[in-house]
């Protein structure tokens, strides 16, 4: 008879197309998780993977059995998620992803405060680009996601949480050619004579300040994409170039480093929302979660060290 620790194993590898990808996913050790897949090759009586060089290749019986066991997986996954709705202390693993400079500010006090009043729920952090983020929610990785919204289409359960500055960040020793930077502010149509550096296309950011130039019929003067906070701000520090980020993205306890940092005098900002996949039910571990953020978040903008416009679903 076939065992479901073995069916579980074989979808996962051949889902992650590697024996090394899906053991790192389910934290067992290569050698186990061949054993598995053989065992159940070994019950059912066929071959179900090809194995080369190259890595491996389904057989027409592993194609088939990947097709129905998708759909069993499904189903349990569903009857574990109604079961936690029932649970009367709010229970089980939940994924949530934020952006690098979110994860900095957030990230320690949601475990923290998690920790303290949900116990049972084990909060497993993420961190990668916005873009990033949506694409492992839409593909099941991760239960619930904090991004800025760049208005591309999404099938994604999107909260609008708050609406952050963004700002032309330099140098400390940066001398602006420009007698109006002084003051603190700067016009949209003096970048085009100032270096940027900016994360390529399409991130989110880079997507924003491309439209914010648009609209206002300016080519920026692009010289340099990096696609990393920790870089960029580097290049920034060394006085290579600016860049436009997030006013709270030079908030960083670990790092001594002085920026200077101009707001623009038209309105320029980003949008941080919540991300999940739309669910006819929603388990209590995700709820508890959903308003820890929230609280988290909210507390973080009235104590000051985040700056933003909180929207009226941040305080729900």
């Amino acid at each position: 008879m076939m065992n479901f620790q073995d069916l579980h194993a074989f979808f996962n590898v051949a889902t992650e197309g590697s024996f090394a990808k899906a053991a790192v996913r389910l934290r067992i050790a290569q050698s186990a998780l061949s054993r598995r897949v053989a065992r159940l090759e070994q019950a059912l009586g066929v071959s179900l993977l090809q194995r080369s060089g190259r890595g491996i290749m389904l057989t027409e019986h592993g194609v088939a059995l990947v097709d129905r066991a998708k759909a069993l997986m499904s189903e349990l996954e569903q009857i574990e998620r109604d079961i936690l709705i029932l649970a009367e202390e709010p229970t089980g693993a939940v994924r949530v992803a934020m952006p690098p400079m979110v994860s900095q500010m957030l990230g320690p006090q949601l475990v923290m405060e998690s920790r303290q009043r949900f116990p049972q729920i084990d909060l497993q952090l993420w961190e990668s680009f916005s873009d990033t983020i949506h694409d492992w929610i839409s593909e099941g990785r991760i239960d619930l996601g904090l991004l800025f919204s760049s208005g591309r289409d999404s099938d994604l359960q999107l909260t609008p949480l708050l609406n952050e500055p963004l700002i032309l960040v330099a140098s400390a020793d940066f001398r602006p050619a420009h007698a109006a930077l002084v003051d603190g502010q700067v016009d949209v149509m003096q970048l085009r004579d100032i270096p940027l550096i900016l994360p390529r296309r399409p991130n989110s950011l880079r997507t924003i300040v491309d439209r914010f130039a648009g609209q206002h019929g300016l080519t920026l003067n692009v010289v340099m994409e990096v696609d990393g906070v920790s870089a960029t701000k580097g290049f920034v520090a060394a006085g290579v170039c600016c860049t436009i980020f997030s006013i709270n993205g030079l908030h960083d306890p670990f790092n001594s480093v002085v920026f200077r940092a101009f707001r623009f005098r038209q309105t320029l900002d980003w949008e941080l929302v919540m991300a999940q996949p739309a669910r006819t039910r929603t388990p209590r571990a995700f709820i508890e979660t959903e308003r820890l953020i929230k609280q988290e978040i909210l507390t973080l903008l009235q104590d000051g060290p985040w700056q933003g416009e909180g929207l009226p679903a941040l305080m729900e």
